[in-house]
């Protein structure tokens, strides 16, 4: 899923809640004229949502039949059998509508939004005469062995650490990974350096989104979007920024 389908699929929702600012709504409205793919997101996201209502609407139904049963004295007859049937027949639909609104419209968007941004970090294609053992491994995919590498080196540069960063990202070990790029980070405010300054910021971005920590991805992704001779500025678009706000509030 990439990130305009994403920024749709909010627009959509925002459309349905009445919230969508008027000149997006009248394009939104005019793209939905022309967009058969489009349109069939909005019936399905207008039916998942009247499923939620129904299912509020059923369980006020199943509260007050309770209450109603418990005042008869006489047993059920064989209609309540058919009303039970045919309600929890209703219910199960509704149910299954309204797992699939959950998954489609709330956690593709969660579970996508790392996914939709991550990219892996590639070396550059020139290899010197000698080039680094950790580098090797890193070209390799040897993941374990490009961390395993930097922590026996006590004279570790800072591209040694970005790349044991990198490499923990890789095997999605998150902490260990925001570890390493504020080091780079740090590091380069202590000696006066911007060695992997552009990259570390963008990958403890993605580091720390992973894990939760939404208050830091935003943080970061704002100061690169900010700066347009970023390295990433382009790729920490307004969609993705909207998107990783969303979670705070």
């Amino acid at each position: 899923m990439d990130n305009s389908t994403n920024d749709l699929r909010e627009k959509l929702a925002d459309l349905l809640d009445g919230v969508l600012p008027p000149e997006e709504k009248t394009a939104l409205e005019k793209r939905l004229e022309t967009d058969a793919e489009l349109r069939e997101e909005w019936e399905w996201l207008k039916t998942a949502r009247r499923a939620v209502q129904l299912y509020g609407v059923q369980q006020l139904v199943k509260n007050s039949r309770t209450a109603m049963l418990q005042e008869q004295v006489r047993p059920v007859r064989s209609l309540g059998r058919h009303f039970r049937l045919v309600i929890s027949a209703a219910a199960t639909v509704i149910l299954l509508l309204s797992a699939f609104f959950l998954y489609r419209y709330v956690n593709p968007q969660t579970e996508d939004m790392f996914a939709a941004h991550y990219v892996h970090y590639k070396l550059s294609s020139f290899r010197g005469i000698n080039e680094p053992a950790q580098e090797k491994a890193y070209r390799a995919g040897a993941w374990p062995e490009v961390i395993r590498i930097l922590e026996t080196d006590s004279a570790a540069t800072i591209r040694m650490q970005f790349l044991a960063g990198a490499a923990a990202m890789e095997l999605k070990d998150y902490r260990k990974a925001v570890q390493q790029f504020r080091t780079v980070l740090t590091r380069n405010e202590n000696e006066a350096t911007r060695g992997f300054q552009d990259e570390a910021e963008f990958y403890l971005a993605l580091a720390l989104q992973a894990l939760g920590d939404y208050s830091g991805a935003l943080a970061l992704l704002e100061k690169i979007r900010q700066d347009e001779n970023h390295l990433y500025h382009d790729r920490a678009d307004v969609s993705w920024i909207r998107q990783v706000r969303k979670r705070i509030h």
